[in-house]
């Protein structure tokens, strides 16, 4: 039975659209559990003891750049030691626009300050996130079709928080 649960959150985890996972029974019926497009290809909320969160679908990786650090979007919002509060802590809000104009070349250009310049020119999206707690988190996205970024942006968008998200399927 344990191996049947394992192989079922597994194949939920494949789908584009893939259900959360974790213990999420109890979650309040305000909670977002539904991530925006193109999010949802490359992440899924997971329900933990500290709260929902948001984090890397099955199949990819975020990791901040220069070494295996694993980044996660978390629900509850704090520094340092969550507290284990299950699913009381949850996002009321998870919206995705696209960027254009002159606040996505502003938004590539801060990126791109801190590594080589591509010769492709990135679909930027802004991901805003919003918690229970009244907190907010805001970060950038960059698809460049190929390769994809992330960057926090909470007060104002800094290059030296950018993550990449790696595909390990293809």
């Amino acid at each position: 039975m344990k191996y049947l649960i394992i192989a079922a959150v597994f194949l939920l985890s494949l789908n584009v659209n893939a259900a959360p996972v974790g213990e999420c029974e109890g979650t309040p019926a305000s909670a977002v559990m539904i991530l925006p497009e193109p999010l949802n290809a490359w992440g899924q909320i997971i329900c933990t003891k500290y709260g929902h969160i948001i984090a890397n679908k099955n199949g990819w990786i975020w990791s901040n750049a220069g070494g295996f650090r694993p980044v996660m979007i978390p629900s509850q919002m704090v520094q340092y030691a969550p507290k284990s509060v299950g699913n009381e802590s949850y996002f009321t809000k998870i919206e995705m626009q696209v960027l254009s104009g002159i606040d996505a070349q502003k938004s590539i250009e801060l990126l791109e300050s801190s590594f080589d310049k591509s010769t492709s020119i990135p679909k930027v999206y802004s991901l805003q996130v919003a918690s229970i707690s009244g907190k907010t988190l805001k970060l950038n996205f960059f698809d460049y079709g190929d390769s994809k970024w992330g960057m926090w942006c909470n007060k104002e968008c800094k290059p030296d928080s950018s993550f990449m998200l790696l595909n390990m399927g293809e």
